[in-house]
């Protein structure tokens, strides 16, 4: 609410963890009951695709926070964009104003993941089966793409859309749209949101 004025946040999870979460947030139960966490995360997500409004959905993990208003991330006519790293490795983090490419892409993505070891489907294996989903991306400037089966889908660099914040939590206003707190970075994702819900508020 403080970067994106009539955002709402939706927590996608399964029946069981459904009531643990419902006074704390809105849920959406899209996911499976039963299965590795990297594929009942991606199937989650499918889902909630599905049946998604039209507008900007913003598909992020529970260790992401906003920090400039989301609905400037993308033109509209921008269907889906995922993120890259500075190494070239896809991220886990999309923009989706396409709910049908999305849903397509994720569906892509879940027939790669359920053929990973059981161990990668458990962890990481979201972001591996995405890459493979994606195939090959590129072009010239700061905004990529790529066209699987002639769908195009953008990949913005995480600099720009899902950066990770220094080690010690500092932010600066004019940085990414969305900070990943990942790993060690977790500490401080709290008192971060709180710099930003302040500097929403002045």
């Amino acid at each position: 609410a403080a970067t994106t004025p009539g955002a709402r946040y939706v927590v996608l999870t399964d029946r069981h963890t459904s009531p643990f979460l419902e006074r704390h947030a809105e849920v959406a139960i899209t996911a499976p009951d039963d299965a590795p966490l990297m594929l009942k995360y991606t199937i989650a997500q499918m889902e909630y695709e599905k049946r998604a409004d039209a507008g900007l959905v913003v598909l992020a993990a529970t260790d992401c926070i906003a920090n400039r208003n989301l609905d400037d991330a993308t033109p509209t006519a921008c269907g889906l964009a995922l993120t890259h790293k500075k190494a070239g490795a896809i991220n886990n983090i999309a923009y989706v104003r396409d709910h049908g490419l999305a849903a397509w892409f994720l569906g892509r993505a879940i027939d790669v993941l359920q053929r990973y070891p059981a161990g990668i489907q458990a962890w990481c294996g979201d972001q591996r089966s995405w890459e493979f989903a994606l195939g090959e991306w590129g072009g010239d400037g700061e905004i990529k793409t790529a066209e699987p089966f002639g769908r195009r889908i953008f990949v913005y660099p995480c600099a720009s859309h899902n950066s990770f914040p220094l080690r010690s939590g500092s932010l600066k206003a004019g940085g990414a749209f969305l900070y990943h707190f990942k790993g060690g970075r977790k500490e401080h994702l709290v008192s971060s949101a709180e710099q930003i819900i302040a500097r929403g508020t002045h």
